[in-house]
């Protein structure tokens, strides 16, 4: 997150040194943040079942793209 908003504000800074409105991009001297990798919580594929079946009982549309979506999603769930 920390080396995102560096990312941000180089940018800005180079769009600000682009309309000549500072001579040099402060930014540029400053070194990324070690980050460590963000916990990655997976959804269990029994989980991603029932929330799909949740999702053909709440609703009663037919076909059209929501229709195709969860049938996709449900397939790939079950083949897992």
């Amino acid at each position: 997150m920390k080396n995102r908003k560096l990312s941000r504000l180089r940018s800005f800074l180079a769009f600000c040194m682009d309309r000549r409105w500072i001579e040099e991009n402060p930014a540029k001297k400053l070194k990324p943040a070690n980050e460590d990798d963000p916990d990655v919580d997976c959804v269990h594929p029994d989980e991603v079942r029932k929330l799909l079946e949740a999702c053909f009982v709440s609703h009663t549309w037919e076909r059209g793209h929501d229709y195709e979506f969860r049938t996709v999603a449900y397939a790939r769930s079950c083949c897992s």
